[in-house]
């Protein structure tokens, strides 16, 4: 399995419109035959720091997800609600 973790830190008084453009991604990327998983978590204590955990077959599947229309969507309305550029690592699940 591969996964993803993604850091983004958003500004606060476009949260709203964050979870919303989100919330149509995950939707989208849940339905992927190669997705496993798509969390989003809120940091506690940290308000617009968010983190999106993502698990897929394989890394493959998760080039595709990048090619979606609504990964797509997604990453160009996501651009200008951040504080800073969004931050992932990727990885090879070892222990389930």
């Amino acid at each position: 399995m591969y996964a993803v973790i993604v850091t983004l830190h958003i500004k606060p008084d476009r949260i709203d419109d964050f979870l919303r453009v989100t919330a149509a991604n995950v939707a989208g990327s849940r339905q992927e035959p190669g997705n496993l998983r798509f969390d989003v978590l809120g940091v506690d204590g940290k308000p617009g720091e968010f983190r999106y955990y993502e698990l897929y077959v394989d890394a493959e599947a998760f080039t595709a997800h990048q090619q979606t229309p609504h990964y797509q969507t997604w990453k160009a309305a996501v651009e200008d609600l951040q504080t800073e550029r969004r931050h992932g690592e990727r990885g090879t699940v070892v222990l389930h």
